[in-house]
């Protein structure tokens, strides 16, 4: 004999139940609420449910949708409210103040049957508009989503998120704004409109975000020197070490390596200029930190966790030149060396002249490089 299974106590009223039509789930209306249950071919157990509330009178479920029929608690009006299950909003909500006799899915659209013997096709709007007007609504997370579900090309999509940003934005919620600007990276907005925005707006918010987005342009590779000089002087002027630290060191990130080194020389963070200068194997670009007579007292002081043991450059003239010295000893090959040393050798031999001298003869006389 067949077996029963109650699933619920309660049930639903005639009409109210029906099967979704995307994963197969019983769906039941009651006046608290839709509820869900799922069949796994053995047995049959409750899901969850849907908080729409109100008196129902029908349930049809169909592509990703879920049409409730029932009763305006308010004027006592019919209502119809289709929502997109998917997507998780209110797609459309039409009243039928003639009351409704009869609602069913035929001919891709929904037909309703009004107690007054009129018939009304409710069609589904195409994508294009139906993104539109929920962009007037507000509801741009929405509006993406679809978007996306539709297939629509990533720049459309990021065009979705540039107008969901300069909402936030005209807000003054700026947090938000760029959290959508970052969506839009490599899609079609120029850096330069975000950038101006936060160049123009003001308090710390402003200087915040525009790290953020600054570092995500090198993140993703769209970032060029421009990018990299501001990121930089937004380091150096906040006096964020760590983070400039941070970005430096950091492994696998592009970025224009010589205007990091002049970036950060300029602003007096030798140590940072001369890990740079050392990592990517700019040379004279290191002798040049270690040894600018010009440079004068440095401004900054290196992090605690920096690995470089050579001694910040500023403080002491004869170990600037010692340091320097041993840098040039170490370097891969002759030519190297001896350009090293026609650039500086008359500075070296005046703070070192033994050390200096002893170098030289060296390289005069069948020099080797250390690591040849």
């Amino acid at each position: 004999r067949e077996e029963t299974e109650v699933l619920s106590d309660q049930g639903c009223e005639h009409g109210c139940c029906a099967q979704s039509a995307s994963d197969k789930n019983i769906l039941a209306g009651r006046d608290d609420g839709v509820f869900i249950y799922t069949y796994d071919g053995g047995s049959c157990a409750p899901a969850g449910y849907k908080a729409f509330e109100g008196r129902k009178t029908s349930l049809i479920s169909f592509t990703r949708y879920l049409l409730v029929a029932g009763v305006n608690d308010q004027d006592g009006s019919d209502v119809c409210n289709v929502y997109d299950l998917e997507h998780q909003f209110v797609a459309a909500s039409n009243a039928f103040v003639g009351g409704v006799r009869r609602v069913f899915y035929e001919w891709d659209s929904v037909v309703v049957l009004t107690k007054d013997h009129r018939v009304f096709r409710l069609k589904e709007r195409g994508t294009a508009e139906k993104i539109e007007k929920l962009i007037t609504r507000n509801q741009f997370e929405v509006a993406a989503d679809i978007a996306k579900s539709g297939g629509y090309e990533r720049q459309k999509v990021s065009e979705i998120y540039r107008r969901f940003g300069d909402h936030q934005y005209e807000k003054g919620e700026y947090d938000s704004a760029m959290t959508q600007y970052l969506e839009t990276i490599g899609h079609g907005v120029e850096p330069s409109y975000v950038i101006q925005r936060f160049l123009d707006a003001g308090g710390s918010d402003r200087i915040d975000n525009l790290v953020r987005y600054l570092q995500r342009l090198h993140e993703l590779e769209e970032a060029n020197a421009d990018h990299t000089t501001l990121l930089l002087n937004c380091y150096t002027q906040m006096g964020k070490l760590d983070q400039l630290d941070g970005f430096i060191r950091q492994e696998g990130l592009h970025y224009d390596v010589e205007t990091a080194i002049t970036v950060c020389r300029q602003a007096g963070f030798y140590q940072q200029g001369l890990f740079l200068a050392k990592r990517h194997k700019r040379h004279s670009a290191w002798l040049k930190i270690q040894l600018d007579q010009d440079r004068g007292t440095a401004q900054a002081t290196p992090s605690a966790d920096a690995p470089d043991a050579v001694p910040l450059p500023g403080g002491d003239r004869t170990e600037d030149c010692r340091a320097a010295l041993e840098y040039i000893r170490e370097l891969p090959t002759f030519e190297e060396a001896k350009g090293a040393m026609m650039q500086y050798g008359r500075l070296l031999l005046v703070e070192l002249p033994e050390e200096t001298t002893e170098f030289l003869i060296q390289l005069c006389t069948g020099y080797t490089p250390p690591c040849a």
